[in-house]
């Protein structure tokens, strides 16, 4: 009986030490390490597969996706009230007054490398002008730089009786004034009648400015993208400045009105979706117009607003590259977007924020080109506000804008496309 007692005592103690003290909570060394081990490897986390960024820059600008309601509104436009959803059922719902299909106006010649003199808004009386036939570049010192064909617009920033001095790609260039007329080509009256906005045509790529907003909102309805179920109301009123009480209609408008100014003395043929309050078009709307031009890129012109006093700073808008809608433009968009906020930063000094990748916009979604919207600061921000009331920034804004336009196209006419080398644009 004694010997079974001391068997099972000596059984005991050798459980106690294969198991560990319960009392103590330990475990022996070699049950330790296989539990640290599993939660080690329970604990790790992989990196996240994410897009790849259109290679413009060595140090991307940060993609964001929907912004996370519950930070700073600085990341969130206030005209965006929709959650990003999955993608929509497609039904046969049209948006009404679409232009009707045509041909877009011709792309004629490639543009010249800027010149000495970057910019046409230091000229206080300019004029947009049209060549009356073939007309002959030659720069002050006699160099011939191109023949532009006729109905080419033009901006003059000087003239005399008998002569016009125009800016083109940066270059003076002096012109007979019978070389000139101040009368669109009937070609171009043709294109707005049929398809509507502003045309002015020129060589080069075809930019269509859309300036945000207008003299009244549109309460009413529309698809959010093509065939899509979701509906929007067609176009909302804009924000206000908290300071100037300046309505964002008008900065838009006025910063949109130099940026044609630049844009075409760069060179660039421009379509103007507004250059009045007086018109009715709802955000599709503007979309289907500037696909109907066929335009290289369409540039949405817009200020922010929030309810936090203290957000600041510009950020660029375009859409994911899973959009139901056009996703297949979503590198391009992309690359677009950064350059011209980017470039916009640089000729601003305004905060750079991000670019925001959302499918909310219907304005976006309907969208067969590369677009993108700018959003050039915060009304509700007070040095903001009266920042972008003077004519000094309102300048360098347009400047910014069209700087970055060259650089999306120069990073376009690269090798560093996305998929073909990862090398990137330096701009």
């Amino acid at each position: 009986m004694k010997r079974s007692i001391f068997i099972l005592f000596i059984l005991a103690s050798l459980l106690l030490t294969a198991c560990g003290d319960p009392a103590s909570g330990k475990l022996p060394a070699d049950k330790t390490d296989e539990i640290t081990a599993t939660v080690t490897t329970t604990a790790t986390v992989s990196e996240p597969t994410t897009t790849p960024n259109a290679p413009i820059t060595t140090a991307p600008l940060p993609k964001t996706t929907a912004p996370d309601t519950s930070e700073s509104p600085e990341t969130e436009p206030p005209r965006t009230e929709l959650p990003e959803t999955e993608p929509p059922e497609t039904a046969d719902t049209p948006v009404t007054d679409a232009p009707p299909v045509t041909e877009a106006p011709a792309v004629t010649e490639e543009l010249l490398a800027m010149g000495p003199v970057p910019t046409v808004l230091e000229y206080a009386d300019r004029e947009i002008l049209y060549t009356s036939g073939e007309t002959p570049l030659v720069t002050a010192d006699g160099t011939p730089l191109t023949v532009l064909r006729a109905g080419h617009a033009v901006i003059a920033v000087a003239r005399t009786d008998e002569t016009v001095t125009i800016l083109y790609r940066g270059w003076l260039c002096v012109l007979d004034a019978d070389r000139l007329t101040a009368e669109a080509p009937s070609s171009a009256a043709e294109t707005q009648n049929t398809l509507g906005g502003i045309y002015y045509p020129a060589g080069g790529r075809l930019i269509a400015v859309d300036a945000g907003h207008q003299g009244k909102g549109m309460k009413d309805q529309e698809p959010l993208g093509p065939g899509s179920t979701d509906m929007k109301t067609m176009l909302s009123t804009g924000t206000a400045g908290v300071s100037t009480r300046i309505a964002e209609r008008e900065l838009n408008l006025q910063v949109s009105l130099l940026l044609r100014d630049e844009l075409i003395a760069h060179g660039y043929s421009v379509m103007m979706i507004r250059e009045s309050h007086e018109v009715t078009l709802s955000n599709a709307q503007r979309a289907l117009i500037a696909n109907a031009y066929g335009a290289d890129a369409f540039v949405r012109v817009h200020a922010n607003g929030s309810t936090n006093p203290d957000a600041r700073g510009a950020m660029t808008i375009c859409q994911t590259a899973n959009n139901p809608y056009n996703g297949e433009l979503y590198e391009e968009s992309y690359a677009l977007s950064e350059c011209m906020l980017e470039s916009y930063c640089v000729a601003t000094g305004i905060q750079l924020n991000n670019i925001w990748m959302t499918d909310t916009m219907t304005g976006i979604n309907w969208a067969e080109v590369p677009v993108t919207i700018m959003e050039m600061g915060y009304m509700s921000n007070v040095e903001e506000d009266e920042l972008m009331a003077t004519d000094a920034f309102r300048k360098n804004a347009a400047v910014g804008m069209a700087n970055g336009l060259d650089a999306y196209f120069e990073w376009k006419n690269t090798d560093s496309i996305i998929g073909k080398s990862n090398t990137g644009l330096s701009h």
